[in-house]
Formats: C-alpha cells, structure tokens, sequence
C-alpha cells in the first residue's frame, strides 16, 4: 500500500513518505478496532476502506475521492503507516495512517 501511494505522490510531483512505525502501529490498531467492534469509524488520522479490493485497488480509489485524495497528498507528510486485515466473517478493512 505505502509503495502505491508513493507513486500517487510521485506522479503528482509529490515527496515520497517513509514507513513510519507511529502510523504503522496507529493503522494497525485502527483496523484491528473497526473489525473486532463490527464497525467503520475513523479512529485519528487515517483514510479507511471497507469491502473488497486488493491493496493497489484500495488506494487506487482513495485517490478518486476528493477528501482521501487530500489527506494522503499534503507536502508536508512524512511519514505514513498502511494496515489491512479481515475478520472471521470476512469483512474487509484498510486503513493508511499519515501524519500531515
């Protein structure tokens, strides 16, 4: 995922952002909450992505939305922590955590 939006950034003239363990630790404990409480709520500063979709397909679409587009293009990133897991029943999150 951090590969993916790294081209995003890049073909937007954009720096590249490093894999930051604060992000990484926050986007994990994010996905980790939303599936364990069988719910989609955003838990700091994070773009969110439920239902199906390989990884590249995820942040793909989060660049079609103006909002997600946004917040994982600001100059001023840095650093950026991606996560995505299921639950038993099979239910899908993704989270990419960045600061700004």
């Amino acid at each position: 995922m951090l590969a993916r939006l790294n081209k995003h950034r890049r073909e937007l003239g954009l720096h590249e952002v490093k894999l930051g363990a604060d992000q990484s630790k926050a986007a994990r404990d994010c996905v980790k909450e939303n599936l364990d409480e069988h719910n989609f709520e955003h838990c700091g500063h994070e773009v969110l992505h439920t239902g199906p979709g390989s990884p590249e397909e995820i942040v793909d679409g989060w660049f079609w939305s103006p909002g997600h587009k946004q917040a994982l293009t600001y100059d001023s990133s840095t650093y950026a922590g991606p996560a995505i897991g299921t639950n038993a029943e099979g239910t899908v999150i993704a989270a990419i955590n960045i600061d700004y």
